[in-house]
């Protein structure tokens, strides 16, 4: 009989151990699904957003739901899509079911995202409904429904527009500086209708302030009162002709007279 070497027992031995442990440990592994628990632990919501009951949510929220196990893996996604519903009142509101590949995101192999197709209403009851039938990928179900309420927030109040009857009163003119003088209004221009020229318009006379008035007055009447020097020439005018007659007809009478005598 031969004897086994020492150096092919230490290679074996081993092996063998490793193999042995393997058999142990299968059994255990099988149980879980990668996230830490087996099939003793039941599926549960770990946590949501909204929660339940909350208060003034946004019109355009997305429904944020985190579970304890692997719920997105491709042995139960196509059974898990159909089991999240949303409801405004009783009437279904429908929804898009997003879910990760825990192949390529291992970390969002818990999460499923609800997305609404319509705008959420203001004010408005909602509610999350998830059915037992959710499976993990353990085979684990949730065995009961799950319902997640929530009230998203009133439209905000706006300003009603003015009466359609009703106008805006127009800007009152700005006081004058002086109290008690009243402006002077612009004078228009008017078109000269000769050569289509813009001409400024006179003043109405009733405008012409008293000072320039009696100014006016007394310059037209110098123009028409004579002067001093006026008269003296009138006066040379007549008086020399008349002097001239004068002379000869006292220089024919003394003639007359001399013949005479």
């Amino acid at each position: 009989m031969k004897l086994i070497r020492p150096s092919i027992v230490a290679i074996v031995l081993p092996i063998v151990l490793l193999f042995s442990m393997l058999i142990a440990v299968g059994p255990v592994l099988a149980e879980g699904d990668g996230s830490g628990g087996g099939q003793g632990v039941p599926l549960e919501l770990a946590s949501s957003s909204p929660v339940d009951g909350a208060q003034n949510v946004a019109l355009d929220t997305r429904i944020k739901l985190v579970f304890n196990k692997n719920v997105v893996n491709m042995t139960v996604k196509e059974n898990n899509l159909r089991c999240f519903s949303l409801y405004a009142g009783n009437v279904a509101v429908p929804i898009e079911v997003q879910m990760a590949d825990d192949q390529i995101n291992p970390e969002l192999k818990r999460e499923v995202n609800l997305i609404p197709r319509q705008v959420l209403q203001p004010g408005t009851d909602y509610s999350v409904v998830i059915s037992q039938a959710l499976q993990a990928k353990n085979g684990v179900v949730m065995g009961k429904d799950v319902k997640i309420r929530f009230k998203t927030a009133a439209a905000e109040k706006s300003v009603p527009p003015a009466p359609a009857g009703e106008e805006k009163k127009p800007a009152e003119p700005p006081a004058p500086l002086n109290p008690g003088s009243t402006p002077e209004p612009e004078p228009k221009a008017v078109l000269d209708s000769d050569n289509n020229d813009t001409v400024p318009a006179e003043k109405d006379e009733s405008e012409i302030k008293p000072e320039s008035l009696e100014r006016t007055q007394t310059d037209s009447m110098e123009k028409k009162s004579p002067t001093k020097t006026d008269d003296a020439s009138e006066n040379a005018a007549w008086i020399w002709p008349v002097s001239i007659a004068l002379v000869i007809v006292l220089g024919a009478g003394y003639g007359y007279f001399r013949k005479r005598s």
